[in-house]
């Protein structure tokens, strides 16, 4: 059974191949996965077959026959709009997480950002993007200066929170002192 959905991102269509073996212009898509998985749980069935007209940012998934997917067999499948947002989402989720993984480890052991960017897109498949690193650069670059915002923000936080304990402990040791002051 095939379902056709839209990836708009390049990057993402390309970054399937990564995740799914290719046949006949369609991904396989098993359940062993956990996008395979995420993919499967968005179709929906119909009695009759649903129009879907196919542009430049379509793909096709072939879907497993399994005995825990019965519908697939017996109904027409497809994907609503809503459907393939979530599942570009989510495709977009996994991708920034595997990317941040790979990059961070590939910088500690020593490679220089470039490397690591262009290793990444090689290993995942994306090598139609090798020599525009700039998108994930960026990417890079904003995680970073979010990070360091949100670590700021804590720290300045912290300060504050410390100096308030601390003046109202010498406020309060200030006021201890002259009570004991006046009794004498």
């Amino acid at each position: 059974m095939l379902i056709k959905c839209y990836i708009k991102s390049e990057v993402f269509r390309n970054y399937l191949a990564y995740h799914f073996a290719q046949s006949d212009g369609a991904y396989q898509v098993f359940r062993s996965s956990q996008l395979g998985r995420y993919i499967i749980s968005r179709i929906r069935y119909s009695e009759k077959k649903v129009e879907f007209q196919e542009d430049g940012n379509t793909v096709t998934f072939k879907l497993p026959n399994s005995s825990a997917l019965p519908s697939i067999q017996t109904k027409f499948c497809y994907f609503t709009d809503e459907d393939m947002r979530l599942i570009e989402d989510y495709i977009d989720c996994i991708f920034y997480v595997d990317f941040k993984q790979y990059y961070l480890l590939s910088r500690q052991h020593g490679l220089q950002q470039k490397q690591a960017i262009q290793n990444f897109l090689i290993t995942r498949k994306i090598v139609s993007r090798i020599g525009d690193y700039d998108t994930l650069k960026k990417f890079e670059y904003r995680q970073e200066k979010k990070l360091l915002a949100e670590l700021t923000k804590k720290f300045i936080n912290q300060v504050n929170y410390q100096d308030r304990i601390i003046r109202e402990s010498v406020t309060k040791y200030n006021n201890t002192l002259s009570q004991n002051t006046r009794l004498r």
